[in-house]
């Protein structure tokens, strides 16, 4: 049946005879976690992929020492190793392709420079900018193949809402003290609705190095389920802008409240 792995993930439970709505809500949570996206709407190959490493022998779901920063260290060692070059402040103007075959064979530099492809050319920019650096003949040919569109047609993902705290971490409890990681979900049904999960970690109990002594960092976000419009038009910093901000993080405050009932308190 490895058909199904090109399809959602939601077809692979159907075909394993995943009926329990208890594991049903967990995957969908999984897939959500992974994607942004429910069972339904997520590759099954990558969630194969995914449980996999999850549940190897040895696998924790931790938090980087050093932060974020540390990982895209390690990206950059992982690349110099294998002969790549790191390229800062360079601009793409145009990702160049050839029309005899449609395949990319480079990038051309803001400036002209021409940076060369042996194999293909993998964008990690938005898809609406990746299409815009296409020539038009090579976004229709995108579009030939099946695949979805490369242009403004593409719907955007709802977007996040980050919560950074710094708090006293003097007379934590042991459910605090007992996970850096913490998720909560109000309710199964809501799970992709804005203002409903929520993700908390508190990765200066793994890394002490992140914050002074007798102090933790918080770190909650709302996984890209916070619909934009709600914040267009409005300016930084203004009385409504403030406003607006404290009242869409509630849920992130909430959801640490269950384990740090003084959060604010100690902020």
């Amino acid at each position: 049946r490895a058909y199904l792995l090109s399809g959602p993930w939601s077809a692979v439970l159907e075909a394993a005879g995943v009926t329990d709505p208890w594991l049903r809500n967990w995957f969908d949570f999984l897939a959500f976690a992974f994607s942004g996206l429910p069972s339904d709407g997520t590759v099954a190959a990558a969630m194969v992929y995914m449980l996999a490493e999850l549940h190897a022998d040895g696998a924790r779901m931790d938090y980087p020492l050093g932060g974020s920063g540390a990982v895209v260290e390690a990206l950059v060692r992982g690349l110099r190793k294998h002969g790549g070059e790191l390229r800062l402040r360079s601009a793409v103007e145009q990702i160049l392709v050839d029309e005899a075959d449609g395949r990319c064979t480079g990038v051309r530099l803001v400036g002209g420079r021409v940076v060369h492809a042996r194999r293909a050319v993998i964008s990690n920019a938005p898809v609406w900018q990746t299409a815009a650096l296409l020539p038009p003949a090579a976004r229709a040919a995108v579009r030939a193949t099946g695949s979805a569109p490369l242009d403004a047609s593409t719907p955007p993902t709802p977007s996040f809402v980050h919560l950074h705290l710094g708090i006293r971490s003097d007379g934590l409890s042991e459910q605090a003290l007992s996970s850096i990681h913490h998720i909560v979900v109000p309710e199964w049904e809501k799970l992709t609705q804005p203002q409903s999960a929520a993700f908390v970690s508190v990765p200066s109990l793994l890394d002490p190095s992140l914050a002074p002594e007798g102090r933790a960092v918080i770190h909650a976000y709302l996984p890209a389920t916070e619909p934009y419009e709600v914040w267009e038009g409005l300016t930084r910093g203004s009385a409504e802008y403030e406003r607006l901000k404290a009242e869409r993080a509630a849920p992130l405050y909430a959801a640490i409240e269950r384990f740090i009932p003084d959060v604010r308190a100690r902020v």
